[in-house]
């Protein structure tokens, strides 16, 4: 019995890797270390080999890391590549009435 719990394993978790790799879109996989292609058809063919496994394990935690990042919207106001700026300026914004006791004094 758990031989065969530890050879599902084996062979689930690179076919479920081999699936959520599918499951990116083409402009994700630009800053990935490896293709699409590379990336699914190692875990595949290795599946029965028990090296799919150690596949699925390195593209969960090495690629599949950067794959969701870089399909996530990032904050308004955020550019990527650019240092931090503030998007307000130190003083508070005046209001018309504030505007015309300035010009009076």
């Amino acid at each position: 019995m758990d031989l065969l719990v530890v050879a599902l394993l084996l062979l689930a978790v690179p076919v479920v890797g081999a699936l959520d790799a599918t499951t990116h879109p083409e402009p994700a996989w630009a800053g990935a270390p490896v293709g699409r292609r590379m990336a699914v058809g190692v875990q595949l063919v290795g599946a029965p080999l028990g090296l799919g496994f150690v596949a699925a394990l390195a593209y969960f935690g090495l690629v599949r890391p950067r794959l969701v990042a870089a399909v996530q919207p990032r904050p308004a106001g955020v550019l990527s590549g650019v240092p931090s700026q503030r998007l307000w300026t130190s003083q508070p914004r005046r209001t018309p009435v504030q505007e015309d006791q300035i010009e009076r004094s």
